[in-house]
């Protein structure tokens, strides 16, 4: 038998042996009708299967399938017995036998004589995967190699437990059970979508429950990485249908991009049959074309109805349908119908829009709270809040009679509203008409990006009779374009508004106006037109023109939204006194939510001079404040935490750094998606936190997914791109590849350079100098650290430690070209700078101190010097990376101090550090600058 043959019969042998007899028959006479020569083949195998049950675990037949011998050795791992198998693979229990410890493992192995590449490739790839995750709800890797005969092995977490559905069943568990089972799925599924991986197969032999009630997550197999771009060679064959045809989503079957709503929908079948026990979809024939065509074509039939037909559905593995059950039946009318099937949606866009929403709405359907996938009704609403409160509510039936009394009161109530409902039936109208009729695209998979450009085009001239609702229509078109990152159709959004406001009266354009004005803004700043925002605010859109018709909150907006184009020119008094007063005016009327985003405002303003204490405090301020508001998973938490991981980066400690870095991106996916600018922010600072741990593999895919995701949005100038083009620069910097890190930081210059911005132009140029100063060329980076600050003092003035970092640099440029009594002049200030704003035990105070401590011996002060550098090892004793560093390098220049006064033993002390240090750190521009210190020891040191 050919390992073609097998990778095809192994399944059907797996689906047969499982079903019952009559199932089984029907099966083979389908299949006998197509492929009679497999059809006899699997017919034997079964034969033999009943006369011998053990045939298929017999050794033998075992070696004659290709699988490896009960009690052979594969690596470390002896092999007890098979536990799984599909396909192309197989998974052995086995115990760790070379001595070291002791541990079961379930062992995944490719099935002998099919190891292709591609295989192979895709073992790869799911070790990969499996390495990126780690959660309570996914089985554990731990351990990946190939034996002595080439055979790849991955050991996982052995998981003892059985499939989803059949512990539900077993345990006769409740409809609120099983959802709180799916609650820990959804868990490890966010979890694997927040580290950039799709599951692609989910299925409930791939969802264990241990006896305790634990989910354990299996198999990554087909997985993809998003951050990984597909290439052609990916494309196989086996790739396209390696998933399980019952579970896949229709975007799988027709061959289209896959991503995390692909998860959503497989989840939605699973969950739909752990509570029916009923696939989805009505088949005529239990056939791979019928289904295909179920899936595509057909709807789901509501969980509630399908358990009072049962004899209509198709029971998994072909069993007899169980009778109709009423009770069930009412249990899931209503709130699990609707979740269910907005997650099996045809279209992915019109599933949830992610797990995470996907388990808010299964949450709070445990709760007894409205769920958010149906239209908010009132009707519905209070039928739920008589749920929660039924026995409070009792009491207050007696007063409906004195109630209604007042109705005559409110009637003229109503002849006031009745022009407002006109307006609002005209926007309804004008909403629903996007989805229907010769408006709605050809495909029906209308995205929310495509949805508001048909609504762009169309307000213009379906609301012309309605100006007011054609003013309020393109003011949230223009909000939303803006939230996803499509800047410039929120300008013309609001270029058409602009043209409304002029037909309507004073008291109606007003509020409207300064909604119209706080979007072009935003738009401005995301598009980095520093110039055109300013303008706003300096014309029409000046808050301090406001009157007193306009209320505090207004006027705070209005005022925080200039304070943001404003920072960005770096007038920062001006800017902190526009925030600070925000702040009050929105403490005066108690919205949480908008006291927090002034709190992340001020925080901003304190990094910018140097206060990364006072920021901190700030952005914690902020977090409780949308605690208390019940917003702390959205896009202001992303900007607190993505802020937080900024600032502990600044002030050293990378642990907390990498904490707050993960969980903006871990928040970001959940709230935007993967293809979102705001993502490619917090993928991009993640980077830099990984590459600061010395992961510069993982910083550069990182970087590359952020920077793909704003070249397709914005272009190749778009302002944040020139961080994306820095970042690049250091990691091939950190690679000693000074060539590639000029050209990637002359192009963040270009673009700095152009906007302008001056906040991110100076720190462009303190990289781009520490090149040239590898490069040999002190004199030119010397100009680059001078330009730079130039330009730090004109934003900062004098007395700040980004000020005191450009001096530190200077100083070193100036001691490369021989100069050393300029360099300690240049030193001590910019240590007494850093000393003032960020404290002794900041990394970059010591880093100053030790390049001071070089110029000091070079002027003849080496016992100072020494006393320096040892102040500074002894002052950063933690485990941090950051501290880490600091010492290493302040023994490699106590070597050096060595070599000035000519003691042999310097060179010995600097090559004990470079031994010393873990990978990856030798091989980086950090390990190659302390092995240089050794280039100032005598030709017979060491």
């Amino acid at each position: 038998m050919s390992g073609t043959d097998w990778r095809r019969l192994s399944p059907l042998l797996d689906e047969l042996i499982d079903l019952p007899d009559h199932a089984r028959e029907r099966r083979l006479a389908e299949l006998a009708e197509t492929e009679p020569a497999m059809a006899r083949e699997v017919q034997r195998l079964l034969d033999l299967d009943r006369r011998h049950p053990d045939f298929l675990a017999d050794p033998a037949v075992a070696t004659m399938l290709g699988h490896p011998l009960v009690g052979r050795m594969i690596g470390p791992y002896r092999l007890e017995r098979e536990i799984g198998e599909g396909g192309m693979g197989q998974v052995w229990l086995a115990e760790r036998a070379d001595g070291l410890y002791e541990r079961r493992v379930a062992l995944k192995l490719l099935r002998p004589g099919l190891a292709s590449a591609d295989l192979k490739q895709r073992f790869q790839r799911e070790r990969q995967i499996l390495a990126r995750l780690a959660h309570a709800h996914i089985a554990r890797f731990l351990d990946a190699g190939v034996s002595d005969d080439g055979q790849p092995y991955l050991a996982l977490e052995y998981i003892q437990g059985e499939p989803i559905t059949v512990y539900a069943r077993r345990q006769n568990a409740s409809v609120a059970d099983r959802v709180r089972l799916l609650l820990q799925v959804c868990a490890a599924v966010s979890h694997a979508h927040a580290s950039l991986v799709v599951h692609r197969d989910l299925k409930p032999s791939n969802i264990l429950v241990t006896p305790a009630g634990d989910v354990r997550l299996l198999d990554f197999g087909i997985a993809k990485l998003l951050d990984t771009p597909s290439s052609g060679s990916e494309h196989t064959l086996l790739d396209a249908r390696a998933f399980t045809l019952h579970y896949a989503a229709p975007e799988q079957l027709a061959g289209e991009p896959v991503g995390t709503m692909t998860d959503v929908y497989s989840l939605g079948v699973v969950f739909y049959e752990l509570l029916t026990g009923f696939r989805p979809y009505r088949v005529e024939s239990d056939t791979d074309a019928a289904w295909q065509t179920a899936i595509l074509e057909s709807d789901a039939i509501r969980p509630s109805l399908a358990v009072l037909r049962p004899q209509a559905m198709s029971v998994p593995g072909g069993g007899v349908a169980p009778s109709p059950d009423a009770r069930l039946a009412r249990q899931l009318a209503g709130d699990i119908d609707t979740i269910v099937l907005k997650a099996l949606h045809k279209v992915p866009a019109r599933r949830y829009a992610s797990i995470e929403a996907l388990a808010q709405d299964l949450q709070r359907y445990l709760e007894g709270r409205p769920i958010l996938a149906r239209p908010a009704g009132v009707g519905y609403r209070f039928c739920k809040y008589l749920r929660r409160h039924g026995l409070a509510l009792a009491a207050g039936v007696g007063v409906f009679a004195l109630l209604s009394t007042s109705l005559a009161v409110a009637v003229w109530q109503a002849r006031e509203a009745i022009s407002e409902a006109a307006r609002a039936q005209a926007m309804q109208g004008f909403v629903v008409s996007l989805f229907e009729g010769d408006h709605a695209p050809a495909s029906q998979a209308m995205d929310l990006r495509g949805l508001l450009q048909a609504g762009l085009e169309r307000a213009g001239t379906d609301l012309v009779d309605e100006p007011v609702s054609q003013v309020a229509m393109l003011g949230l078109i223009a909000r939303l374009l803006n939230n996803i990152g499509d800047h410039d159709q929120a300008l013309d959004a609001i270029g058409l508004q602009t043209l409304a406001l002029a037909k309507l009266g004073e008291a109606d354009r007003r509020e409207a106006q300064i909604d119209a004005w706080i979007e072009q803004a935003r738009a401005h700043r995301g598009l980095g037109q520093t110039q055109a925002c300013e303008a706003l605010f300096e014309a029409d859109a000046n808050p301090e023109l406001l009157g007193p018709e306009y209320t505090a909150a207004r006027r705070a907006d209005l005022m925080s939204e200039k304070a943001r184009c404003l920072r960005l020119t770096g007038r920062t008094r001006e800017v902190r006194d526009l925030l600070e007063h925000a702040l009050e005016l929105r403490q005066t009327d108690g919205d949480n939510r908008a006291q927090a985003e002034s709190l992340i405002d001020l925080a901003a303003i304190d990094a910018d001079a140097g206060l990364p204490d006072e920021a901190i405090a700030g952005l914690r301020r902020a977090l409780d404040r949308l605690r208390v508001a019940e917003e702390d998973d959205g896009p202001l938490a992303v900007a607190i935490w993505r802020n937080l991981g900024m600032l502990y980066r600044e002030r050293g400690d990378l642990t907390a750094a990498e904490g707050a870095a993960r969980e903006a991106l871990v928040l970001s996916m959940r709230r935007h998606g993967p293809d979102h600018p705001a993502t490619a922010e917090s993928q991009l600072q993640f980077a830099e936190v990984l590459m600061e741990n010395g992961d510069l593999d993982g910083a550069e895919r990182m970087t590359e997914v952020a920077r793909s995701t704003l070249v397709a949005r914005f272009g190749e100038q778009h302002p944040d791109l020139g961080a994306i083009y820095e970042t690049r620069a250091a990691i091939a910097f950190e690679r000693g590849d000074a060539e590639t890190s000029e050209a990637e930081l002359r192009r963040a210059i270009a673009i700095w350079s152009a906007t302008p911005d001056p906040m991110r132009l100076p720190g462009a140029r303190l990289s781009l100098g520490r090149i040239l100063m590898v490069a040999g060329r002190p004199e030119a980076a010397e100009a680059e650290f001078r330009a730079a600050l130039d330009g730090r003092r004109g934003v900062h003035g004098d007395d700040h430690a980004a000020v005191g970092s450009a001096w530190r640099f200077i100083g070193e440029a100036q001691a490369a070209r021989g100069d050393w009594d300029a360099a300690e002049t240049s030193l001590i200030q910019a240590v007494a700078l850093m000393n003032r704003h960020f404290g002794p035990h900041h990394p970059a105070c010591g880093a100053a101190e030790l390049s001071l401590a070089r110029a000091m011996a070079r002027v003849g002060r080496v016992e100072r010097a020494r006393e320096l550098v040892r102040d500074v090892a002894n002052r950063f004793v933690d485990e941090g990376i950051a501290a880490r560093k600091l010492r290493w390098r302040a023994e490699a220049v106590l070597g050096e101090l060595e070599c000035v006064v000519g003691d042999p033993g310097g060179r010995d002390r600097i090559a004990a550090v470079m031994a010393g240090m873990p990978t990856p750190w030798p091989s980086t521009r950090f390990g190659h600058d302390i092995e240089s210190l050794a280039a100032f020891c005598p030709p017979d040191a060491g």
